[in-house]
Protein backbone atom coordinates (compact mmCIF):
# COMPACT_ATOMS: atom_id res chain seq x y z
CA UNK A 1 0.00 0.00 0.00
CA UNK A 2 1.11 3.52 -0.68
CA UNK A 3 -0.41 6.38 1.25
CA UNK A 4 0.20 10.09 0.92
CA UNK A 5 1.63 11.22 4.23
CA UNK A 6 2.02 14.95 3.62
CA UNK A 7 3.38 17.61 1.31
CA UNK A 8 6.86 18.81 2.26
CA UNK A 9 7.89 22.38 1.36
CA UNK A 10 10.79 22.69 -1.08
CA UNK A 11 13.26 25.47 -0.41
CA UNK A 12 16.39 27.00 -1.83
CA UNK A 13 19.11 27.68 0.68
CA UNK A 14 22.15 29.87 0.65
CA UNK A 15 24.56 31.43 3.11
CA UNK A 16 23.07 34.09 5.35
CA UNK A 17 25.93 36.33 4.21
CA UNK A 18 25.35 35.73 0.47
CA UNK A 19 25.33 39.06 -1.44
CA UNK A 20 22.00 38.18 -3.10
CA UNK A 21 20.34 38.32 0.32
CA UNK A 22 21.84 41.69 1.27
CA UNK A 23 18.68 43.69 0.50
CA UNK A 24 16.41 41.43 2.55
CA UNK A 25 15.63 41.45 6.26
CA UNK A 26 16.60 37.93 7.32
CA UNK A 27 16.48 38.61 11.06
CA UNK A 28 13.52 36.32 11.74
CA UNK A 29 13.92 33.87 8.88
CA UNK A 30 13.93 30.17 9.76
CA UNK A 31 12.85 26.89 8.16
CA UNK A 32 9.24 27.47 9.14
CA UNK A 33 9.31 31.09 7.89
CA UNK A 34 11.58 31.27 4.84
CA UNK A 35 12.21 34.52 3.02
CA UNK A 36 10.24 34.88 -0.21
CA UNK A 37 12.25 35.91 -3.27
CA UNK A 38 10.95 36.15 -6.81
CA UNK A 39 12.50 33.36 -8.86
CA UNK A 40 13.67 35.81 -11.55
CA UNK A 41 16.03 37.43 -9.01
CA UNK A 42 17.81 34.12 -8.43
CA UNK A 43 18.67 32.96 -11.92
CA UNK A 44 22.17 34.54 -11.90
CA UNK A 45 23.19 32.68 -8.74
CA UNK A 46 24.88 29.31 -9.32
CA UNK A 47 22.81 26.25 -8.46
CA UNK A 48 24.63 23.57 -6.49
CA UNK A 49 23.23 20.30 -7.83
CA UNK A 50 23.50 16.86 -6.32
CA UNK A 51 22.45 13.49 -7.64
CA UNK A 52 18.74 12.63 -7.76
CA UNK A 53 17.46 15.83 -6.20
CA UNK A 54 13.68 15.71 -6.37
CA UNK A 55 13.64 19.08 -4.65
CA UNK A 56 15.58 20.63 -7.52
CA UNK A 57 13.21 19.08 -10.05
CA UNK A 58 10.24 20.56 -8.19
CA UNK A 59 11.85 24.02 -8.19
CA UNK A 60 12.53 23.82 -11.92
CA UNK A 61 8.81 23.16 -12.47
CA UNK A 62 8.22 26.52 -10.79
CA UNK A 63 10.35 28.32 -13.43
CA UNK A 64 13.60 28.26 -11.47
CA UNK A 65 16.29 28.23 -14.17
CA UNK A 66 19.76 29.14 -12.91
CA UNK A 67 22.26 30.13 -15.60
CA UNK A 68 25.12 28.16 -14.07
CA UNK A 69 25.43 24.87 -12.21
CA UNK A 70 27.97 23.44 -9.78
CA UNK A 71 27.83 19.68 -9.38
CA UNK A 72 28.28 18.22 -5.88
CA UNK A 73 28.66 14.52 -5.17
CA UNK A 74 26.18 14.50 -2.27
CA UNK A 75 23.52 16.52 -0.47
CA UNK A 76 25.78 17.14 2.58
CA UNK A 77 28.48 18.57 0.30
CA UNK A 78 25.90 20.76 -1.47
CA UNK A 79 24.77 22.08 1.94
CA UNK A 80 28.35 22.83 2.97
CA UNK A 81 29.05 24.66 -0.30
CA UNK A 82 25.84 26.67 0.08
CA UNK A 83 26.80 27.53 3.68
CA UNK A 84 30.13 28.87 2.39
CA UNK A 85 28.37 31.18 -0.09
CA UNK A 86 29.28 29.31 -3.28
CA UNK A 87 25.68 29.30 -4.53
CA UNK A 88 22.23 28.05 -3.61
CA UNK A 89 21.02 24.47 -3.37
CA UNK A 90 17.62 22.85 -3.10
CA UNK A 91 16.27 21.00 -0.09
CA UNK A 92 13.06 19.79 1.40
CA UNK A 93 12.40 21.41 4.74
CA UNK A 94 13.12 18.28 6.79
CA UNK A 95 16.70 18.21 5.46
CA UNK A 96 17.28 21.44 7.37
CA UNK A 97 15.07 20.54 10.30
CA UNK A 98 17.04 17.42 11.09
CA UNK A 99 20.40 18.41 9.56
CA UNK A 100 23.69 19.26 11.23
CA UNK A 101 23.07 22.38 13.30
CA UNK A 102 26.51 23.87 12.66
CA UNK A 103 25.68 24.06 8.96
CA UNK A 104 21.97 24.87 9.14
CA UNK A 105 22.60 27.90 11.39
CA UNK A 106 24.61 29.55 8.63
CA UNK A 107 21.93 29.01 5.98
CA UNK A 108 19.00 31.15 4.91
CA UNK A 109 15.92 29.26 3.67
CA UNK A 110 14.35 30.82 0.58
CA UNK A 111 10.88 30.20 -0.80
CA UNK A 112 10.08 30.88 -4.44
CA UNK A 113 6.36 30.30 -3.91
CA UNK A 114 4.16 27.32 -3.31
CA UNK A 115 6.55 24.49 -4.13
CA UNK A 116 5.99 21.17 -2.35
CA UNK A 117 6.89 17.51 -2.78
CA UNK A 118 4.56 14.69 -1.77
CA UNK A 119 5.92 12.34 0.89
CA UNK A 120 4.47 8.84 0.74
CA UNK A 121 4.44 5.95 3.17
CA UNK A 122 4.73 2.57 1.48
CA UNK A 123 3.98 -0.63 3.34
CA UNK A 124 2.92 -4.19 2.67
CA UNK A 125 -0.85 -4.70 2.49
CA UNK A 126 -0.47 -7.49 5.06
CA UNK A 127 0.79 -4.91 7.54
CA UNK A 128 -2.84 -4.25 8.53
CA UNK A 129 -2.99 -7.78 9.91
CA UNK A 130 0.57 -7.97 11.23
CA UNK A 131 0.46 -4.50 12.77
CA UNK A 132 -3.14 -3.71 13.74
CA UNK A 133 -2.09 -0.25 14.94
CA UNK A 134 -0.65 0.79 11.55
CA UNK A 135 -3.46 3.24 10.79
CA UNK A 136 -3.13 4.85 14.21
CA UNK A 137 0.64 5.07 13.71
CA UNK A 138 0.20 6.75 10.32
CA UNK A 139 -2.24 9.25 11.80
CA UNK A 140 0.10 10.01 14.72
CA UNK A 141 3.02 10.61 12.34
CA UNK A 142 0.90 13.01 10.29
CA UNK A 143 -0.33 14.88 13.36
CA UNK A 144 3.06 15.11 15.05
CA UNK A 145 4.87 16.22 11.92
CA UNK A 146 2.23 18.72 10.89
CA UNK A 147 1.85 20.13 14.42
CA UNK A 148 5.61 20.54 14.83
CA UNK A 149 5.90 22.13 11.41
CA UNK A 150 2.85 24.35 11.58
CA UNK A 151 1.38 22.78 8.43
Amino acid sequence: MVELLLYEPVLLIGAISHPALGNYDITHVDIEHPIFINVSELNDIPMIQYKNSYAEAALRQKSYAPKSVIKASSAPLALELAAKGVGFTSVIRSQLKYGRLIITQSLCPISIGDCKLPIYLAYNKLADKAIPEINRFIQEVKEEYCDASGL
